[in-house]
């Protein structure tokens, strides 16, 4: 970047910084720098900056070139489904049509989510402090016999990032305003069964350590998040 563009810092919003190095002669943009100050490793910057480009319409048309062949996919899956044979008979209880996928909670710190488009993912939550925490995404794939397969699956690696990227978005947001203690409550639907599953297990799990914290007993964790009393003196 040319040294003598001059940098403006942008504070809309005091979490996000913004930064933007104007050309002092043409007065456009050079270079735009995004970043969190608390969170070093989300960082954008923006170099080829081009404005008001005329671009070629051919750009824009929809028509598959002679000798390419579409590789289809997105946040459901791959549109050419493997065949692995029949889904286990747990999944998809209500036997719906338009299901997608079922997911599932294993106690503490992961969940599984098996899609109709043959393919699952494990997300892990590895805590760092009482408002971090490490997101971990694994994606598994039937192993891809060709390059359009395989171009498919990253396709729908990228649309899992993204939709997952935006889901943090609202976690941060959500926490920001928990950490105030200003709300005391928070009300969940009967949509938000598993958060309410997992919140009665968690409430169960930290009430039997209380227990076994007061009374010296040692305290196992039983499999609906509640404990049972051994003996003997922790």
């Amino acid at each position: 970047m040319d040294q003598s563009a001059s940098a403006e810092a942008l504070t809309a919003q005091p979490e996000v910084a913004r930064t933007v190095y104007v050309d002092p002669e043409t007065r456009q943009p050079v270079q735009i720098v995004i970043e969190r100050p608390k969170n070093p490793q989300s960082k954008f910057t923006y170099t080829d900056i081009r404005i008001d480009q005329e671009l070629d319409d051919k750009l824009f048309s929809l028509d598959v070139p002679e000798g390419y062949k579409l590789f289809r996919g997105g946040l459901f899956g791959p549109d050419d489904v493997a065949d692995i044979g029949p889904m286990p008979e747990f999944l998809n209880p209500g036997e719906l049509r338009s299901w997608s996928n079922d997911q599932f909670w294993i106690l503490p710190n992961a969940s599984l989510q098996i899609w109709a488009r043959n393919f699952y993912i494990i997300y892990t939550y590895w805590p760092e402090s009482v408002g971090s925490h490490i997101y971990d995404i694994d994606i598994y794939f039937v192993p891809p016999e060709n390059a359009t397969q395989r171009l498919a699956q990253e396709l729908v690696v990228n649309s899992v990032i993204e939709v997952a990227m935006q889901d943090v978005n609202t976690v941060e947001a959500t926490y920001s305003a928990v950490k105030t203690g200003a709300q005391k409550e928070f009300h969940l639907s009967d949509q938000e069964l598993m958060i309410r599953s997992f919140h009665h297990t968690i409430d169960g799990a930290v009430a039997d350590y209380r227990a076994e914290r007061d009374a010296g007993t040692r305290v196992s964790v039983g499999t609906n998040g509640h404990g049972t009393n051994g003996n003997g003196a922790s």
